[in-house]
C-alpha cells in the first residue's frame, strides 16, 4: 500500500496545484505565494517539498528554508519561538540546522501499511502553509528585535464557529453570508492570510 510520487502527483492535480515531479531525486516540489509571510530575504513564496521515503511507507511534507538565522544577536529568541510554536501546533515541527541557520517547517508521518488519501495530503499541505502564515509576524519580531510575540490562540467562540462551519459544509452547504462572517472574524483575530494554488 503506502504511496508513490505518481499517486501524490495525481492528488495535487485534483486540486489544480502546479508542481514539478523529480522522480530521479525522489520528491515533488511546488510553490505557493502568501500574503503575510516574508522570508529573511523578503520573498513571499513558500516552496513545499513532498518526499515519500522507505518505499512509500513514510511521508515528509516540508517547507525548506522558511527562514535563515545563524549567529545573530537574537538567536535565543528565535530558538525559543521555534520551540513554542512546536508546543502550540499539531503535526508541525520546526527544525533548525546549526551549520547554516536554516529553519524549516516539517510534517512527517508513517504510513506503513496504510494507504495515503487525498484528504490527508491536502490537510498536511494546508496545515503547513497556514501555520507558516500565522506565525510569520512572530518570526519577524524574534529575528529583527529579539521579541517573542505569539498570536493569541483562537478563543472558544471562534472555535465554535469554525466547528459549526465544518459541520455545515459536511451536511452539504452553508450560506455565503455566514461563511463570509466566519472567515472575516477569523482573519481579524489573526487566523492567517490568504493562501492557495490560485495565488501561485
Amino acid at each position: 500500500m503506502a504511496t508513490s510520487l505518481q499517486e501524490i502527483s495525481a492528488f495535487l492535480e485534483e486540486k489544480n496545484i502546479k508542481h514539478e515531479l523529480k522522480e530521479d531525486e525522489g520528491f515533488i516540489g511546488f510553490v505557493f505565494n502568501t500574503s503575510r509571510y516574508r522570508n529573511t530575504e523578503g520573498d513571499t513564496r513558500i516552496t513545499i517539498i513532498i518526499a515519500p521515503e522507505e518505499e512509500g511507507e513514510f511521508l515528509k511534507v516540508f517547507a525548506p528554508k522558511i527562514y535563515a538565522y545563524k549567529d545573530g544577536p537574537h538567536a535565543l529568541a528565535v530558538y525559543q519561538l521555534c520551540l513554542m510554536i512546536n508546543w502550540r501546533t499539531k503535526m508541525l515541527q520546526l527544525e533548525y540546522d546549526a551549520s547554516d541557520g536554516e529553519i524549516r517547517a516539517m510534517i512527517d508521518f508513517p504510513l506503513e501499511d496504510a494507504k495515503l488519501t487525498s484528504r490527508q495530503l491536502h490537510r498536511a499541505i494546508h496545515g503547513l502553509l497556514e501555520i507558516i502564515e500565522t506565525f510569520a509576524p512572530a518570526f519577524e519580531a524574534a529575528i529583527n528585535e529579539g521579541r517573542i510575540e505569539l498570536p493569541e490562540p483562537p478563543d472558544q467562540a471562534v472555535s465554535d464557529q469554525l466547528r459549526a462551519l465544518v459541520e455545515a459544509v459536511g451536511r452539504g452547504g452553508v450560506d455565503a453570508e455566514t461563511l463570509q462572517a466566519i472567515v472575516e472574524e477569523v482573519r481579524q483575530r489573526g487566523g492567517g492570510g490568504e493562501v492557495g494554488p490560485d495565488r501561485l
